[in-house]
């Protein structure tokens, strides 16, 4: 941690760098933190299937670097409003895939296990999943759900236990949820 000293010294280095970052960042290059990001992310991909609300894709990637996790997988649509990324799409690696299979493939190939956040009939609860080292957590737009096909391409599903009225979460929220599960053994 820094002094609030040295904090102050490092925002008269350059007082027009108003990029959303610690302090610690506060020096380095956008290239220097995405690879800083890069060396230290733990092994989690959110998969994106099909999102059509900018604010649920930004809240995804912003909560993806918040959390120090390796990447987001958009699956569909490449186009989306950065703003509510708040920048951290720049030290966030996201990488697009015209379908959710496709990337669901390509993260098993690569050693993970394939979750999907759903609610079905053989759905385990988060609170009893063990996480693995390696995952990757599919994630539908509320209300539709995830894809016949993505469902029966995934290894298992998760859902979170919820006691009120509504059905579902917000995709955002939903995803928060599941990174600070997986998150909450790996932070000290």
């Amino acid at each position: 941690m820094y002094t609030h000293e040295e904090k102050q010294q490092l925002r008269t280095l350059d007082p027009f760098d108003n990029r959303n970052v610690v302090d610690s960042y506060k020096t380095m290059t956008t290239e220097e933190i995405r690879k800083d990001m890069q060396q230290k992310a733990y092994p989690f991909v959110a998969i994106c299937e099909n999102l059509i609300n900018d604010f649920n894709i930004s809240q995804v990637v912003r909560s993806v670097n918040a959390f120090g996790l390796e990447s987001v997988a958009i699956c569909g649509s490449r186009k989306w409003d950065r703003r509510g990324a708040v920048g951290t799409h720049h030290y966030t690696d996201i990488n697009y895939y015209s379908s959710t299979v496709e990337a669901i493939e390509e993260y098993r190939r690569r050693g993970y296990e394939i979750i999907a956040a759903e609610l079905t009939d053989d759905a385990v609860s988060l609170y009893d999943y063990s996480w693995p080292e390696k995952v990757a957590v599919v994630l539908g737009e509320e209300g539709k759900g995830l894809i016949q096909s993505s469902l029966d391409a995934v290894d298992k599903v998760v859902y979170i236990p919820q006691r009120g009225t509504v059905r579902s979460l917000n995709v955002a929220g939903a995803a928060q949820i599941f990174m600070s599960h997986y998150s909450k053994d790996k932070v000290s």
